[in-house]
């Protein structure tokens, strides 16, 4: 805290740089038609319609896509993720996915299967996005998981 206050009396532009990129997320929904209850009830239907379809798999998912199976416009989905969620569509979207994969993990009918083809099977299409992603919602390598995790038979 005392560098942060340092830094905003030696360096103003550093202080106005943080308050603008505030305002700007607080304002970029200003003009928007939803009031906090719809945010709560699309939120909920997206939620619902993800893990009914498991759309995620589908290692092409649009917004746009993703749009229709909710019937819930393309930018209001993106202002509920963003908005009452705090992610952005590829983040929820890959959250999903990094559950998936840990549910595979875990299903004794992939055992055998290798990390990397339980990645594409959860929807990932590439190794890199999967490690990404995987790490940032676990904090942990697959591998690392996958061994801390196994069943014990």
């Amino acid at each position: 805290m005392l560098l942060v206050g340092y830094k905003s009396l030696t360096q103003p532009a550093l202080l106005e740089t943080i308050l603008l990129i505030q305002d700007n997320s607080e304002s970029k929904y200003k003009s928007s038609k939803l009031k906090q209850i719809d945010l709560d009830e699309l939120s909920e239907r997206i939620k619902t319609v993800i893990s009914k379809s498991m759309c995620f798999k589908n290692n092409q998912l649009t917004l746009d896509e993703f749009s229709e199976l909710t019937q819930i416009p393309a930018h209001q989905v993106s202002q509920v993720l963003n908005q009452k969620l705090q992610v952005n569509f590829y983040d929820f979207i890959n959250s999903y996915r990094v559950q998936e994969v840990k549910n595979l993990f875990q299903d004794e009918k992939y055992l055998h299967y290798t990390i990397l083809a339980i990645a594409y099977e959860a929807g990932f299409n590439s190794k890199n996005a999967f490690n990404n992603a995987f790490k940032k919602h676990t904090s942990m390598t697959p591998s690392a998981y996958r061994k801390s995790h196994i069943k014990n038979e």
